[in-house]
Formats: structure tokens, C-alpha cells, sequence
């Protein structure tokens, strides 16, 4: 017990260190890009540190797998410098024991990490925007409009597309609603010029409303009238809004058309497998770190055994990316998008230790 506290401890107090100082180097990176549009909108330092606390869960989210490999191979090579890891051996300890006595604080990482994914992150991004949106405004930026429309759909036939929002977010403009039946005929084709949030609630304005029916086709024009009510107009803004991070909640309600989407069912589909496949990648990136605990000459030095761990690593990290890609781009299948590469490296890493293990 006394042995797992103490690695525990060591790997802990290595991966805050490696996460603080690389959390704090894309922090910097960040401010130096925007701070200048922070200063034009009158809000000085206090601005800048609204920015920087609002950008942290985003930020932390993408250093923390690369801090726990960074903080794992810190670890292990200071043992070797202090020859703890030959007292370990000599005393009969195995890598197995190694690193089942740092699953405990690797379980504590993966948890706060889902918890950050999941509920912070989401939480701390439309936050961001809606703050962003006012900087801008008061720093007198004007947004580009898009050159197409956005499309979306929506669980009960109908697709959505939207030509841009106004500068306030209680408007948009060249609105439609294609309302479709079962068999993906158009029954309806409702067009907006302007759509806007009214004290009543959301209208749309400038309205063309073309109706199919088994009497024919029924044209009329009108000067306004209520958003259709079987869509939220404010899931439709939301939905405009690109979110870098969604909930685990979110995901289904998107997967089950509670609320309009954007891209294709496979592409929240593989993010919400993915989501669940995130409290491995602690555990993972120690398990890939392992070799670096090698530093007999038997095994080529300590140089070669952290080399190997780095490459197992980022190799890791950078497929894990692809694999996503693929997976939301409809290229792979869901489920092996998004544990493929933990499986495989997870795999991988096993093989790694298994061959050193071997007397």
C-alpha cells in the first residue's frame, strides 16, 4: 500500500507540472492572437483574464492525455536517475506491479477527465461564444456573412436551412423549412426572409408558404407570421453555433432528433462512442510510458526505452484523431472509430510489456 501511495504521488505531482506548464504555453499562444481584439473593446486586463478563464476547460481538455504521457515518462526516468527502479527489481517488483500501482491516481485523472469532456468543457464553450459575440460587438467587428446556407435536420422530417444570423442573436435571415413525409416527399415548403425574436415569441417575416396536397399546390404570400411551432427556433441558433465540445446528453438528443443537426447521424454518433471510450487514455498513456522504465543495456539503454514511449504515445494521439475523423466522416464505422486506436495501442502497449517482462 505504502509503494502504490508513493508512485502515485510521484506521477501525480509530475502530470499537474506538465499540465500546468503546457496548459499555460497554449494559453499564452491563445491571448497573444486575440488579446489585441480583447484591448479595442475597452476591456482591458480584466478581459483578458475572462478570456483565459473561459478558454481553460477547452485548453485543458487537449493537454491532458499528452500531460499524463509527459508526467508518466518524468516519472520513470527519474526513478532510473535514482536507481529506484534497480532496487525495485532487485527487491522482485515487476512492471506489472508498477503500473497496477498507478491505476489508482490514473482512475482519478480519467474520471476528472470524462467530467471535464463532458460537462465543463460543453458548459465553458457556450459560454465563451455568447461572451465572444459582445467583444465583438463593442470592438466594432463585423461578421462575414456565409457564402451558403446552413442545413439541418430535424427528427420529424423536416430540414432547415438558415442563409445567416443578424448581429444580435434574436434574428436570422433567408429562413426555410422543408417539411417532408414519410417516404421523403415534400409536403411543404415554407420560406422567411427575416426571422426574428418578437416579445410574443420568434415570426418570421416576408413569408412564402407553398403547400402540396392531393387538391394540387397551394401558393400564398404573407407579410408574417408565427415561427412553426413544431420546431424551437432557440435549438435552431444552437444548432448554428459550431460547438467544439457536446455533452453526452446533448449527442442523444441529437441522435434521436429531439433537436435540429448539422452533420450526418454518423458524425455524433462516433463522437459519443468516443466519449465513453475517454476514461482509457489515463491508463492508456502509462501503460505506453512503461518501456521507459527499461534502462538496462540489455534492452538498449534508457534513451531508446523513453524514445520508444514518446513515439507509443503521440503515435497514439495522432491516430486517435484520424480514427475520429474517419468515423464522423462516415469512412469507418462508428464503434471502430472511436475505440480502434485505443484498442490497438492498448494492445500494442501489452505486447511492449509482455517482450521486456520476458526473462
Amino acid at each position: 500500500m505504502t509503494f502504490a501511495r508513493y508512485l502515485s504521488a510521484i506521477l501525480a505531482m509530475r502530470v499537474i507540472i506538465a499540465f500546468c506548464g503546457l496548459a499555460a504555453l497554449l494559453q499564452i499562444l491563445d491571448l497573444l492572437e486575440n488579446a489585441n481584439l480583447i484591448f479595442q473593446a475597452g476591456d482591458g486586463v480584466i478581459g483578458v483574464a475572462t478570456y483565459a478563464l473561459w478558454r481553460l476547460p477547452l485548453i485543458a481538455k487537449q493537454v491532458l492525455p499528452l500531460a499524463v504521457l509527459a508526467g508518466a515518462l518524468v516519472t520513470f526516468m527519474t526513478l532510473a536517475r535514482n536507481n529506484e527502479l534497480i532496487m525495485m527489481r532487485a527487491a522482485g517488483v515487476t512492471a506489472y506491479r508498477i503500473f497496477a500501482s498507478m491505476l489508482p491516481v490514473t482512475a482519478i485523472i480519467a474520471g476528472f477527465h470524462f467530467i471535464l469532456v463532458d460537462s465543463i468543457a460543453p458548459a465553458a464553450e457556450n459560454g465563451f461564444a455568447t461572451w465572444w459575440e459582445s467583444v465583438e460587438r463593442r470592438a466594432g467587428e463585423t461578421k462575414s456573412e456565409p457564402k451558403a446556407p446552413t442545413f439541418m435536420r430535424a427528427g420529424d422530417g423536416t430540414i432547415i436551412s438558415v442563409g445567416a444570423t443578424g448581429q444580435d442573436p434574436a434574428s436570422m435571415a433567408n429562413v426555410a423549412f422543408f417539411i417532408l413525409d414519410d417516404k421523403g416527399l415534400l409536403l411543404r415548403q415554407l420560406e422567411a426572409r427575416v426571422a426574428r425574436r418578437e416579445n410574443d415569441g420568434w415570426r418570421l417575416y416576408d413569408v412564402h408558404d407553398a403547400q402540396v396536397s392531393d387538391q394540387g399546390l397551394f401558393v400564398s404570400d404573407l407579410a408574417e407570421m408565427p415561427w412553426p411551432e413544431r420546431i424551437s427556433a432557440t435549438s435552431v441558433l444552437a444548432a448554428l453555433q459550431p460547438a467544439e465540445s457536446v455533452s453526452t446528453k446533448r449527442l442523444l438528443e441529437l441522435l434521436g432528433g429531439e433537436v435540429p443537426a448539422t452533420e450526418p447521424a454518423s458524425h455524433y454518433r462516433t463522437e459519443l462512442l468516443h466519449n465513453l471510450a475517454l476514461p482509457l487514455t489515463a491508463p492508456l498513456m502509462v501503460l505506453l510510458a512503461m518501456p521507459a522504465t527499461y534502462g538496462s543495456s540489455r534492452h538498449g539503454g534508457a534513451a531508446r526505452g523513453f524514445l520508444l514511449s514518446f513515439a507509443l504515445g503521440l503515435g497514439y494521439l495522432v491516430s486517435d484523431k484520424l480514427f475520429i475523423a474517419m468515423g464522423q466522416a462516415g469512412l469507418l464505422p462508428a464503434l471502430l472509430a472511436a475505440w480502434g486506436a485505443t484498442v490497438m495501442f492498448a494492445s500494442i502497449g501489452i505486447a511492449v510489456l509482455l517482450k521486456f517482462e520476458e526473462p
